[in-house]
């Protein structure tokens, strides 16, 4: 797996060298304001699906602005509320399927926006493909996606840009770009082939040296994913 890692590394700088990658930084992050209704500390399972409805009701895709807002204004009070309602403390973890249903209810998100969900192995090829397979079956209409992997959530955005189709994978962890900025990542990806190695490259760099002991160690077995570092769960939604 450590030899992996370096391929995928190498693989994701040749993307970006080629122009076909681009990193963004953000100007804020998760967790960077801590006054109440506004701390989002824990929150990427609800900051992921806000950044994915402010995407599907934008004009050509959501803002770096409207992304800042969500992580320092939208998801404090959502999360709050979740929280409460689900009995769970201050900076508890929310499981994003309680999440997904409370947005539905709460007619945050609307049901027949929801396409599906995949998931799998995020190291294997075709599990990761039937993910980006989801956001292209909208056609020419914008999609998103919310990726629960390595006990977080990052938001992966789908729109057309001329004859292109573009994806922006969204991490509201502060990352440490040039210039010694602290912000979250905004990261460009300008086909669906460069997605897949901004996946394989973004998921391999979470693995741990305990990680990559088991992934050594372990042959993929859907029956025991629930104890594999590579598993990851996504929902898509597209715009009506």
């Amino acid at each position: 797996m450590s030899q992996l890692k370096r391929i995928y590394t190498s693989s994701w700088i040749s993307c970006k060298k080629s122009k076909k990658a681009s990193v963004y930084a953000l100007d804020t992050y998760q967790g960077r304001l801590s006054s109440y209704g506004k701390n989002s500390t824990n929150g990427c399972t609800v900051i992921a699906p806000l950044i994915a409805v402010e995407h599907l009701k934008s004009s050509g895709g959501v803002s770096d602005a409207s992304i800042e807002n969500v992580i320092d204004n939208k998801a404090g009070p959502h999360l709050i509320n979740i929280r409460t309602k689900l009995g769970l403390s201050q900076h508890a973890l929310i499981i994003p399927s309680d999440v997904h249903d409370h947005f539905v209810d709460e007619k945050v998100m609307r049901q027949d926006t929801f396409v599906g969900a995949t998931g799998g192995n995020i190291l294997d090829e075709e599990h990761v493909g039937e993910l980006i397979k989801c956001l292209n079956d909208s056609g020419d209409k914008k999609s998103a996606a919310a990726l629960f992997y390595h006990a977080h959530v990052i938001c992966i955005v789908k729109m057309r840009v001329g004859k292109e189709v573009w994806y922006d994978l969204i991490d509201s962890l502060p990352f440490q770009h040039e210039g010694n900025k602290q912000g979250g990542a905004r990261i460009r990806c300008k086909d669906a082939e460069t997605l897949a190695t901004c996946i394989r490259w973004y998921s391999s760099a979470k693995l741990t040296s305990s990680d990559i002991d088991f992934v050594d160690r372990n042959e993929w077995d859907e029956n025991m994913c629930d104890f594999d570092p590579r598993v990851f769960q996504s929902f898509v939604w597209a715009e009506k």
